[in-house]
């Protein structure tokens, strides 16, 4: 589902280390947006969601990405349902997966201005 890609950085030493960070395959961000339309403001389908999304913590900074830009362009009626897998990722990563919250903290605070207008 992810793809490796590699950094090399020089060393002191000029001896090369190869960093490895994760990308997000295209057909893995199409099934993220697609978990993400079908959300819907029930536990279950929340819970569901979230656990998808926790289990690919090494994505998180794009998971969050695609969390925002989906919520965005989600009908008003299910923002809501956006908060709530927000609030139920944070929640249930604090221990395995801390980086959600730092992640989100950003984005929360236009989410709520445009969940409230």
């Amino acid at each position: 589902l992810t793809v490796l890609t590699s950094l090399v950085v020089w060393c002191e030493n000029h001896i090369p280390f190869i960093f490895f960070h994760p990308v997000m395959s295209r057909n893995y961000e199409a099934a993220i947006c697609k978990k993400l339309r079908n959300l819907q403001n029930t536990q279950g389908s929340i819970q569901k969601t979230s656990r998808a999304l926790l289990k690919n913590k090494h994505l998180a900074k794009d998971i969050v990405k695609l969390w925002f830009k989906e919520f965005r362009a989600a009908p008003d009626g299910q923002k809501l349902a956006f908060l709530h897998l927000a609030n139920d990722i944070i929640q249930n990563g604090l221990s395995s997966a801390p980086q959600f919250a730092k992640l989100f903290e950003p984005v929360l605070s236009p989410a709520f201005r445009e969940t409230a207008r």
